[in-house]
């Protein structure tokens, strides 16, 4: 792994042009194919359940317990090696993400003849243009999908047992497994936000699966009483970019049915989180009234314009209130912006 990324930093950009672009993607996807997430919980069942303990079977030297630390050392490992990778992706993403240069003149012609595919007119006859302005290099487009990245940085997303979590919790050995497994979850969503920026709605399942991937994020975001302040930014900031892909896909548009009582709850989470997570909601908030307004010019009834002005009554009170008399410049920046 530590090959890939010394050769991808001295590469750039170029690396998606070499021939050793399907084999880093292969590297890429074996790492990530590995469930660590089993991995923890498996090795939760077998370290110390207290430091005390930890020190007594750190003084002895028997067969049972050397295994018990290879098994550990293990699943370690399979941790830093899978958040190298996720950064790999993430940097790579980045790369592919249609910048124009002398080698991407092989599919400039493409963009040109797609310009048109990426315009919209909304119903008072404004033409606007939709998410994904800039084709995906396809050599990452094609690698992204028939690897299923998306499906495998989803999965590493996810968080352990609260049973597993609580073990991990008793000693000094398990706190450091847990850290690494919340560092693999932080570059998961740090990569899924790049990735969101390079593919499309479909190539997520869908509006209605990257809106279940919104909800997942949205339920993180509230419960910040569970989550490292690390982990609440990369999850925030994930879930800014899926709100602007949904806010700004014909598609998507339509699932983005959230309750008033859903709204407030992101609002009362922008109240207590800290200021990176702020910016991030004053965004998703933002971007979720522009969304609105449209949808009160094509309410089909009286009630559903009803509805659709006090969810936007909400929104737009909290901006003014909260966001642009927010202690933070920069989350006051963002506010006025919006």
């Amino acid at each position: 792994m530590c090959a890939v990324l010394l050769m991808t930093t001295m590469l750039e950009d170029k690396i998606l042009q070499t021939s050793q672009c399907p084999t880093i993607f292969n590297i890429l996807a074996q790492s990530l194919s590995l469930d660590s997430r089993k991995s923890v919980c498996e090795v939760s069942s077998v370290v110390p359940v207290s430091e005390e303990m930890e020190m007594e079977l750190d003084g002895g030297d028997n067969d049972e317990e050397s295994g018990e630390n290879k098994q550990y050392k293990e699943c370690e490992d399979t941790l830093k090696d899978q958040q190298t990778a996720l950064e790999i992706l993430a940097n790579l993403c980045t790369m592919g993400n249609g910048e124009e240069g002398d080698e991407d003149a092989q599919w400039e012609d493409q963009e040109d003849s797609d310009d048109q595919e990426f315009l919209e007119e909304d119903p008072s006859g404004n033409v606007e243009p939709l998410a994904n302005l800039a084709p995906t290099n396809p050599v990452l487009l094609e690698a992204l999908n028939s690897h299923k990245f998306v499906e495998s940085v989803l999965d590493k997303a996810n968080g352990l047992p609260e049973n597993v979590n609580t073990l991990l919790q008793s000693s000094a050995k398990g706190k450091k497994l847990l850290k690494c497994h919340t560092n693999l979850r932080i570059r998961c969503f740090l990569c899924l936000s790049n990735m969101v920026e390079v593919l499309s709605v479909d190539d997520f399942g869908g509006p209605e699966a990257l809106f279940s991937t919104w909800n997942s994020l949205g339920n993180l975001l509230v419960q910040q009483d569970q989550c490292s302040p690390e982990l609440l930014d990369a999850a925030s900031s994930c879930m800014r970019s899926v709100t602007a892909k949904l806010c700004n896909d014909k598609q998507g548009k339509s699932v983005m049915n959230i309750t008033e009582k859903e709204l407030e709850a992101i609002v009362q989470a922008g109240k207590e989180a800290q200021p990176e997570v702020r910016m991030n909601i004053v965004n998703i908030i933002g971007d979720i009234c522009v969304l609105l307004s449209k949808s009160l010019l094509t309410a089909s009834t009286d009630s559903t314009q009803s509805n659709v002005v006090e969810v936007f009554k909400v929104l737009v009170s909290w901006l003014l209130d909260g966001g642009c008399k927010d202690p933070d410049l920069r989350v006051v920046t963002e506010s006025l912006d919006k």
